[in-house]
């Protein structure tokens, strides 16, 4: 990895990297098509919220690697938190797609209970099953020109969760 140190400058004025910076920012998109709409709403949200100049202040005294190993270290973090709560979300996302059901089935006299219940634990192994495996699936995609073996073995682990949803009827060979 390369790091470029520049001196603090907030006005931009005659930069010594802002001459890189502008011709970056005028070509094509990462898809390689020059009309890419997302491609420029995504450029044109980046550069409008985030600055090119990143500054850093703290007590102490500490070297480039340290500093550098220090951010490594809370982008992997928050990274990996990212995508748990990502997968939580979907999977909390299709439940609550049952919930108006299961609150109909518990106004039942007598049963309503064991009813809502039984729905309500069929509803999370689905969700559960449904949010992990699009969650699988789309992890897989994004990494695949990144990491392939990494998103094969994820586009792996989502085709066991499509054959379990579509194929499986649960019953185990051998058994009965």
């Amino acid at each position: 990895m390369e790091y470029t140190f520049t001196e603090w400058n907030p006005k931009k004025i005659d930069s010594k990297t802002s001459g890189k910076h502008d011709e970056e920012d005028n070509e094509i998109s990462a898809c390689g098509m020059a009309c890419c709409y997302m491609c420029m709403c995504v450029t044109g949200c980046f550069n409008t919220m985030f600055e090119e100049v990143v500054d850093f202040a703290g007590d102490g005294c500490m070297s480039a690697e340290t500093f550098f190993k220090k951010q490594e270290r809370t982008l992997k973090w928050s990274t990996l938190g990212f995508r748990f709560m990502g997968v939580f979300l979907a999977v909390m996302g299709l439940y609550m797609i049952f919930t108006p059901v299961i609150l109909l089935l518990k106004w039942i006299p007598l049963v309503g209970f064991l009813l809502g219940g039984i729905t309500s634990l069929a509803a999370a192994i689905f969700a559960l099953v449904i949010g992990l495996t699009m969650s699988l699936l789309v992890m897989s995609v994004a990494w695949l020109l990144f990491r392939p073996l990494v998103a094969l073995s994820l586009l792996a682990l989502g085709g066991v969760g499509v054959y379990l949803t579509l194929f499986w009827d649960g019953s185990i060979p051998g058994v009965l």
